[in-house]
């Protein structure tokens, strides 16, 4: 019988911003380049999460907590709780339906997670990279075409 080596896996370090800021940059260009809103939407959802964590070590407040907020002083949610699941339904719909449910996911969805996620990053202080940048540029060319 033979023997099959394996060789050791490379292992790298990252900090957490540094993954939250590679997670936007893949979800940027999954979304601008390919259309690809699934990935987009869980990546950027992922470093929307891990950068809120950061925030709120910190005694800041979160991107998603401002946006609960006003769609509560809008009237569009009636407390903070209802606000967070609208915001984070089209995101967790991927990791709570059935593999052969169907369900909507919109631009404004995925632009939105990711604009949270930017938000976020600018308030931990992280610089902006080439591909947050294009992502705030289409969104300040498309805003309003969203709304």
């Amino acid at each position: 019988m033979k023997t099959t080596v394996i060789p050791p896996m490379r292992k790298i370090i990252v900090s957490s911003s540094d993954a939250a800021i590679e997670q936007i940059e893949w979800a940027v260009r999954l979304f601008l380049d390919h259309e690809a809103y699934v990935p987009a939407i869980t990546l950027s959802g992922a470093a929307e999460g891990m950068l809120s964590n950061a925030i709120i070590s910190k005694g800041g407040v979160t991107a998603h907590k401002d946006f609960c907020a006003e769609l509560v002083s809008l009237g569009i949610a009636k407390d903070e709780s209802a606000a967070s699941d609208i915001i984070r339904e089209p995101r967790n719909i991927f990791n709570h339906k059935g593999q052969l449910s169907q369900f909507p996911v919109t631009e404004m969805d995925v632009a939105q997670n990711i604009l949270r996620a930017l938000v976020n990053a600018r308030q931990l202080g992280i610089s902006f990279t080439n591909d947050m940048d294009r992502f705030l540029k289409w969104w300040i060319d498309r805003g309003e075409a969203l709304a």
